[in-house]
């Protein structure tokens, strides 16, 4: 199976709401359909606008990362 990541897709705050990004969400995952591909993408869970839209365009939490932010002593 061969994945493509759908990524970067921002709506500005006074334009949310009039289904944008769900309308380049949808062509975006029906264009790796026909190709062949399934489509993932990744969210910060603070980032809840785009959490709720993924789900409620019925994507599905796979898994739960943590990310640690290390930097060198200096």
């Amino acid at each position: 199976m061969r994945y493509a990541e759908i990524s970067g897709v921002c709506t500005h705050p006074l334009h949310r709401g009039q289904g944008l990004a769900t309308s380049i969400i949808w062509q975006l995952a029906r264009n790796h359909r026909r190709d062949g591909l399934v489509s993932w993408l990744d969210v910060g869970c603070a980032n809840y606008h785009a959490v709720e839209l993924y789900l409620r365009m019925r994507f599905k939490v796979i898994r739960k990362v943590t990310l640690k932010q290390i930097s060198r002593k200096e």
